[in-house]
């Protein structure tokens, strides 16, 4: 038996407005916590600091996708996320580079799943990064060439998630928070259908 808390507006009983309300704007901020991480650009990922951003980062992370998950559901809007595609991605040697290349899809869904259940959660904003915890070998110049380049050797957040099972997926944490916000203008257009007004644009109009 659902709860009135995940009433589906198919069904003949109303759909819970504050339940939504609430789940809408928490989702909210969850992802602008997200996305400031995945737009920030602190200089010394290797300091105290820069590692405990990270270890926040991916707490948050978790949390942005139990509430997204949530409000997706108590809007009807499950179906439409199992066919919403992101970018997975793979680790590659490129010019004695690491760098992520494409290697197929996956859906909003399933990531979001794999990220609430994900047994290893990593994030990576540079190849120093990413060789640290890979244990990819190089010489100590092409390190220090690197590390002292400063803008080559970081990248956009990439985030690794390893399921229960044991499979690793890669994605862009950029693309991620993307998709997010094209699902939620979605969101937002179905609810108004059903007179559950949300979002900026309804903040100052009658309702």
């Amino acid at each position: 038996m659902k709860s009135k808390n995940h009433t589906l507006f198919g069904e003949s009983a109303k759909p819970d407005k504050e339940h939504i309300v609430q789940l809408f704007y928490n989702t909210i901020d969850k992802a602008a916590r997200v996305t400031c991480y995945a737009s920030t650009n602190y200089p010394n990922l290797a300091s105290d600091i820069g590692v405990r951003i990270d270890e926040l980062a991916r707490d948050d992370l978790i949390i942005f996708a139990i509430s997204t998950r949530r409000l997706i559901e108590a809007a009807s809007f499950v179906d439409r996320a199992r066919n919403i595609s992101l970018t997975l991605l793979e680790p590659a040697a490129k010019e004695q580079r690491i760098r992520f290349a494409r290697i197929g899809t996956t859906t909003l869904s399933r990531i979001l799943n794999l990220l609430i259940h994900s047994k290893t959660l990593e994030t990576f904003r540079s190849e120093t990064q990413f060789r640290i915890f890979a244990g990819i070998p190089e010489s100590m110049e092409d390190t220090i060439l690197r590390v002292t380049s400063g803008k080559l050797d970081s990248y956009p957040p990439i985030v690794l998630v390893v399921s229960d099972k044991g499979k690793a997926k890669y994605f862009s944490l950029a693309e991620l928070i993307e998709i997010f916000e094209r699902c939620l203008s979605e969101i937002v257009d179905h609810c108004a259908e059903h007179n559950i007004y949300l979002g900026a644009e309804w903040d100052f109009e009658d309702r």
